[in-house]
């Protein structure tokens, strides 16, 4: 090969170099803009911000000259939040400090679902932030971003925030963000769920309603008992609640014996007191107990499964049973399973 081809081919491969070279500075600047306009567009998607149903004001933040509202929990002044499932509820919760260098500090947050009285309880720590402000509240700090996350079952659900303290000045924020996803990711997540399954067999269909939202319950007493079918590999789940007479007390206990294809399987004793948030929509003269929850581990193939009453003999249960297809989680309590 002569000087002169080895000088063109020399130029060739710098042509070919400097348009690579050109090539990746364009897509360096392209492509960002091109992410950055593709992610703005999914994070506006992926959720929408919930209002309360009552609490006593709210706080403007400011984040990265982001205006953002925030709801107050206060420690005697809960919020109520109605909500519709199945779908994801993410809880951005914040902690008022008196300034920027406060001490971290720790706050406990309960969340009742309907007539849960037990509710379930997150514990967060947290320092002041650096990055926000608080818009209109003067001589308090926003804390760092501490999330709760809640899985809402099917139906309409009341929600209420308490803050769990014994410091009267104490504040926390709360913004709701309910993610949207596709009807693929609904059925996904619904697959996980506890479902409603009716009994096969049961003394009356009770309506109760609890929280306004009407839910059927499934009677049986002593020599009545109630039976469901299951498909495994599953889990059952039984919500249970005795009815109160006249001639009971503020409080009682009762046992449920189990059977699986008539083979005796588990018993379940429960201290109940009277519920009050449930009401019955033609049964007057009794009242529930707070629900008494236990769960069934169910085999490959199909069974039976028989609830009997074992004490006291003269009572009578309200049963509402569910359904998951994997019992992975077996023995586990799960967030946002209350109803």
């Amino acid at each position: 090969m002569d000087a002169q081809e080895k000088g063109k081919n020399k130029m060739n491969l710098s042509g070919k170099s400097l348009l690579t070279v050109v090539t990746k500075l364009i897509l360096l600047v392209i492509l960002p803009v091109g992410l950055i306009l593709a992610y703005g567009k999914t994070t506006k998607s992926l959720s929408t911000t919930l209002k309360p149903k009552s609490c006593r004001d709210s706080a403007a933040i400011s984040v990265e000259n982001k205006k953002l509202t925030y709801y107050s929990l206060y420690r005697d002044e809960p919020i109520t939040l109605e909500v519709s499932g199945p779908k994801r509820l993410r809880v951005i919760t914040r902690l008022d400090f008196d300034s920027p260098v406060s001490a971290e500090r720790t706050y406990t947050i309960k969340v009742f679902m309907d007539d849960d009285q037990e509710g379930l309880a997150f514990k967060k720590s947290a320092k002041p932030s650096l990055l926000s402000t608080f818009v209109d509240v003067e001589g308090r700090t926003p804390g760092k971003i501490r999330n709760i996350y809640l899985d809402i079952p099917e139906g309409r659900h009341t929600l209420v925030f308490s803050l769990e303290t014994n410091k009267l000045d104490w504040a926390v924020r709360l913004r709701f963000l309910v993610e949207k996803q596709s009807p693929q990711a609904l059925l996904e997540r619904k697959a996980k769920q506890w479902n409603f399954i009716a009994p096969k067999e049961y003394k009356d269909k009770v309506a109760l309603y609890v929280e306004n939202n009407k839910r059927d319950y499934f009677r049986f007493s002593k020599g009545l008992p109630l039976q469901v079918n299951a498909q495994g590999p599953a889990a059952l789940k039984l919500l249970t609640r005795l009815e109160f007479n006249d001639m009971m007390g503020q409080a009682s206990d009762y046992k449920i014996s189990v059977f699986e294809d008539d083979n005796f399987k588990s018993e379940h004793f429960f201290q109940v007191k009277r519920a009050t948030k449930v009401v019955y929509s033609e049964d007057k003269g009794l009242q529930t107990g707070i629900k008494g929850v236990f769960l069934l581990e169910v085999p490959h193939g199909e069974h039976n499964y028989r609830l009997e009453l074992a004490e006291p003999r003269d009572a009578s249960i309200l049963c509402r049973p569910f359904i998951k297809i994997s019992s992975k989680e077996m023995g586990k309590k799960e967030e946002g399973e209350n109803e």
